[in-house]
């Protein structure tokens, strides 16, 4: 679960006319904002760096006010002209008044470099770098990120869970505050279209990527997702954990296509992932049998043998990022209990732990061994010493860290362009917040699957994925009544028909004018019509009344008169009197064959198959109890039923 960011600022402990001075020069820092934003992953205080890009900005830069006449070529889509004027937020806490200057030639030349003519807001912009060449602006950036990060993920309250959206049925977002955005009225904040507009503010200020910093941004995702697959094949549990996951889907007669990576976004050449899957992973599972069998027998060379090539089986099954993050959570935990076993046997050999007693030694000695089995079964388990687990696990989480990061990097750019799509599919059932969010889940999926080799643009490939999840999103939650996906295409083309003929005709088109517009028959035409309806709830308040509820104003068609019901049951108790004398058979077959009690009315083949008997011996019983009935004490009470209703 991913917690909240806030980025600590780092105090310069320089002076301040040094500090105007090299504020040029100094690299972008970003600035979040408090708005939901599709953010996959945490960070360590520090952007992450993609090559010849410098420090990557994201959402809510503050923006920043360059010398006059200066042009950076690394900031995208600005403007040519003059630069605003921007005064430097002050520190928080103990207010700094400015010197007094006095006049003549210097004090005129100081005032020249103002914040507009030679000094920059404090500001910074997306996908900005330091000059080139400029050996100390390099070296306050290196400083001040190496400070940055020596305050730790504790101090700046960072948390990563990137694959919060892949891994659960739901997606999760992290939300960032900053006091810029807490300094905005209550109106603002409150409300859709509060939150909307803050939002839309929040996100102009992001660039579009250029096609070559798209690439460079997709071979660090490929660099970091090759990484992080070679981390967790490596380790032998992996591939254990693979297979008892592959036999839980077989026993479920589910499909093991899911498990790879291909799997949703269509397998070359026709295919099956299925038998792929269950191929690798049948060899993988003989490789482990035969690794047991090694291990007992305590031949080594064997036991690695068998691991290298259950690795590269592993590596060839393609799993989907899915299960490699199901892998890596559990890999995480191993690693957490194994460091948490190493520092509980450390504090039990300790010094201050020594008791005096031999009983109290002993029993240390008992819990010390007790605790070193505990690694060793780990060791077993993983297939590897817990000193070479551990760190391997920490590089691998580092690598998955970078991949979420620049993963969050190439989302923010594009967020744009989810709400470009969006609004094509306003007023369907769905609010238009939650179709933005719907529609960044999409622009996560294109980002993983995102192909540069092939020469497009990304906004090329994304707008696919982005419709698919918006038209799913529609589809599932739109409607009280869920519809297939067919039926939803086409109601929208019964849609388009209706709002062409309204316009054309002026009017509100017939049945008979959709159906030949649309080419299909009039009795379809009807069903469509029908489904288009929207159920009403009768619990829903009726406008312009203090309190009735629609169901105090719907009609009952089929009424029943208070004598008709008083009728009904004393029929019904007659019924029940007259039939006790019969045996338990003839009256079950008096019930179901004349629907009494509450029964629907059976027919003589239906009876048969609940009793085990044939079609002709229940009539027979059928025939029987009614001739009990006729001759009965109680023939005179259901006569005056008769008689009555003639």
């Amino acid at each position: 679960m991913a917690r909240r960011v806030n980025l600590v600022a780092v105090n310069d402990h320089k002076s301040a006319k040094s500090k105007a001075k090299k504020n040029c020069r100094r690299p972008l820092t970003a600035a979040p904002t408090r708005h939901t934003l599709p953010v996959i992953g945490g960070a360590r205080g520090r952007q992450p760096r993609i090559p010849e890009l410098g420090p990557i900005a994201s959402v809510g830069a503050r923006r920043c006010a360059k010398p006059r006449g200066c042009r950076d070529a690394s900031l995208p889509n600005r403007r040519p002209g003059r630069a605003a004027r921007a005064t430097p937020e002050p520190r928080r806490g103990r207010t700094r008044q400015p010197p007094k200057r006095r006049g003549g030639a210097r004090a005129r030349s100081s005032r020249g470099r103002g914040a507009g003519a030679g000094q920059w807001a404090g500001a910074s912009a997306p996908l900005a770098k330091p000059p080139e060449g400029d050996p100390v602006a390099r070296q306050e950036t290196e400083e001040r990120d190496d400070v940055v990060s020596a305050r730790g993920e504790e101090e700046l309250g960072v948390d990563t869970d990137p694959y919060a959206v892949i891994d659960a049925e739901p997606v999760e977002r992290v939300r960032v505050r900053t006091d810029r955005l807490n300094t905005q009225k209550e109106s603002d904040r409150s409300g859709e279209r509060g939150s909307l507009v803050s939002y839309f503010r929040d996100i102009a200020e992001i660039p579009t990527l250029s096609k070559e910093q798209e690439v460079l941004l997709a071979k660090e995702i490929e660099a970091a997702t090759l990484e992080f697959r070679e981390g967790i094949v490596r380790v032998p549990w992996s591939a254990a954990e693979a297979v008892r996951i592959w036999q839980g889907l077989r026993a479920e007669n589910r499909a093991t296509g899911k498990m790879c990576e291909s799997f949703g976004s269509g397998s070359p050449e026709g295919e099956d992932l299925g038998a792929r899957i269950d191929a690798v992973l049948g060899k993988i599972e003989t490789l482990l049998a035969k690794r047991a069998k090694a291990l007992e027998a305590g031949d080594t060379a064997e036991v690695h043998k068998h691991d290298a090539r259950a690795s590269r089986l592993l590596k060839e099954a393609d799993l989907s990022m899915q299960i490699m993050g199901r892998l890596r959570r559990q890999l995480a935990q191993h690693r957490k209990r194994v460091r948490a076993l190493v520092r509980e046997i450390d504090a039990l050999q300790g010094p201050k732990r020594a008791p005096r007693s031999e009983a109290g030694r002993k029993r240390r000695d008992e819990e010390v061994q007790r605790k070193r089995a505990e690694v060793a079964e780990l060791e077993r388990a993983l297939g590897m010493p817990v000193a070479a687990f551990v760190p391997h696990v920490a590089r691998l989480e580092s690598a998955y860290e970078r991949l979420s990061e620049v993963k969050n990097v190439f989302v923010q750019h594009n967020l744009k362009l989810v709400v470009a799509i969006a609004k094509d599919f306003r007023n369907m059932g769905i609010a238009f917040q939650d179709l933005i969010q719907e529609g960044n889940i999409g622009l996560i999926r294109a980002v993983e699957k995102f192909e540069y080799q092939r020469g497009h643009k990304f906004s090329t490939y994304a707008v696919w994925w982005i419709r698919q999840a918006l038209i799913r999103a529609i589809q599932n939650h739109s409607r009280t009544i869920r519809i297939p996906s067919h039926v939803h295409d086409t109601l929208l083309k019964y849609y388009r028909a209706y709002n062409a003929l309204e316009k054309k005709l002026g009017r509100d088109p017939t049945t008979t004018e959709i159906a030949e517009a649309m080419g299909i028959e009039p009795e379809r035409a009807e069903q469509l019509q029908r489904m288009v309806r929207e159920p009403v709830s009768l619990e829903k308040d009726v406008p312009g009344t203090d309190s009735k509820k629609v169901k105090d104003i719907v009609a009952d068609q089929n009424p029943i008169s208070p004598v008709n019901g008083l009728d009904h049951g004393r029929l019904e108790r007659a019924a029940d009197e007259s039939i006790a004398h019969l045996c338990e058979r003839e009256r079950s077959i008096l019930r179901w064959r004349f629907g009494l009690k509450g029964e629907r009315e059976h027919t003589l083949e239906e009876i048969g198959g609940k009793l085990g008997l044939s079609r002709e011996r229940v009539r027979q019983l059928e025939a029987r109890a009614l001739a009990k009935l006729r001759n009965s004490e109680n023939r005179e009470r259901l006569e005056a039923f008769v008689y009555d209703a003639i």
